[in-house]
């Protein structure tokens, strides 16, 4: 018998059992496998591995990857749920109850109302991204619609009504009027304080956009997600990149204070403070063409310390140079840092990073760690353009 991944890995006897979708297993171990997925449960996902059936717990399992097909055409309407589901939409209406949508990648779904925090009915250009992004952070009392002018995004306060062939009932000032989409940037609704509870997974879409599940089936070529706030989404594994199983066995280093904090400024008080999950100009974290939700951005001369107390087993990231800058200084020579990783002061990692290398992973033993140090240096050049970034830097339990 072939030897499997690790020993949470059960044989299977069944047979007669079909080959459905290629896949990729990510172990909380490190181990990863290419298999063929056949079934999954809340407990388990079957799968074939090299022609033999086998079983994997999903305790054990951090995500299930896809053979990514070409990208779909962007859908014209973009909605984010409370719990920080991201869906889009080629077609959408609305009453006070059920936000029905249509998408080439989920086919028809109904939402509950309740359940969405905002709706984007225009593209989001460089331009007024930061703005968006800030304006979802804030609190509402009440709903708010947002009208782009020119580089600015205003809002104005309103009770958000029906949305119906094209058009936004809105109470305004309390008149009942009805708007336009297309004149519309955006709506968000006024916040809820409100108890979201955990789900199963995550999935990601070829589209990027990415929701939360309680539950999830599959039969022959298509799933069927129950989504964590209500309402089911149904897609077909050509849709699929990700399955994220990731909640409650990785901390992502940007949700985590660091214990201890130094930065050598090169210059006089000047001081480069690291960001967590933005650049320094508050623009989404990319290394090459590769964009990060969740990281750190690092200038050189900069220590993070993180206490560990033995709870975790791996430290993994993927290494950069912030791609706002590397882009003007790869035939320049500059920009190099020097790269220092440390478990309870015993080097684990240290390379020179420069802004003309690709994203390079890096995956590091935490076994029995009580501090994880992170060092940003000077590399051959000084401080010119030193700006690392650590793509989705996590501690695995």
């Amino acid at each position: 018998m072939k030897r499997l991944l690790t020993s949470t890995l059960i044989i299977l006897f069944a047979s007669g059992l079909s080959v459905l979708s290629a896949a990729d297993l990510h172990l909380l171990s490190g181990e990863k496998s290419s298999v063929e997925i056949k079934s999954i449960s809340p407990e388990s996902v079957k799968v074939l591995r090299e022609g033999e059936p086998a079983e994997v717990s999903l305790s054990e399992l951090i995500s299930i990857s896809f053979p990514e097909p070409e990208s779909v055409a962007a859908e014209p309407f973009q909605l984010t749920l409370r719990d920080g589901s991201r869906l889009s939409a080629a077609t959408l209406e609305m009453n006070p109850r059920t936000l029905k949508i249509e998408s080439e990648l989920y086919q028809r779904a109904s939402l509950p109302t309740s359940s969405v925090g905002s709706l984007l009915f225009q593209p989001l250009d460089d331009v007024v991204a930061g703005s968006w992004r800030d304006l979802l952070t804030k609190e509402y009392a009440a709903d708010v619609v947002i009208i782009r002018k020119g580089d600015l995004l205003d809002r104005i306060r309103a009770v958000v009504g029906e949305i119906k062939e094209g058009k936004l009932q809105l109470l305004l000032d309390k008149r009942e009027v009805e708007v336009p989409l297309e004149k519309l940037f955006g709506v968000i609704f006024a916040t809820r304080k409100e108890e979201i509870p955990d789900g199963l997974c995550s999935a990601t879409f070829v589209n990027k956009r990415s929701v939360g599940l309680k539950s999830l089936k599959l039969s022959g070529d298509t799933w069927k997600g129950d989504l964590v706030q209500g309402g089911s989404l149904v897609f077909q594994t050509s849709h699929l990149t990700k399955l994220d199983f990731s909640h409650g066995k990785i901390v992502y280093l940007s949700d985590l204070e660091p214990a201890d904090l130094k930065y050598k400024p090169f210059w006089g008080d000047f001081t480069w403070t690291y960001q967590r999950d933005v650049n320094v100009d508050g623009d989404p974290l990319r290394i090459g063409k590769e964009e990060f939700d969740k990281g750190l951005w690092i200038h050189s001369r900069t220590e993070l310390e993180y206490r560990l107390a033995r709870k975790y087993s791996r430290f993994q990231a993927t290494v950069g140079i912030d791609e706002a800058i590397a882009a003007e200084i790869r035939s320049k020579g500059v920009g190099k840092v020097k790269l220092t990783i440390l478990a309870d002061d015993e080097s684990k990692f240290e390379e020179i990073i420069s802004p003309v290398d690709k994203p390079r992973e890096i995956d590091i033993d935490l076994s029995d760690t009580l501090t994880l140090k992170i060092i940003v240096d000077y590399a051959d050049d000084l401080d010119i353009s030193d700006h690392l970034v650590l793509g989705n830097a996590r501690i695995l339990k």
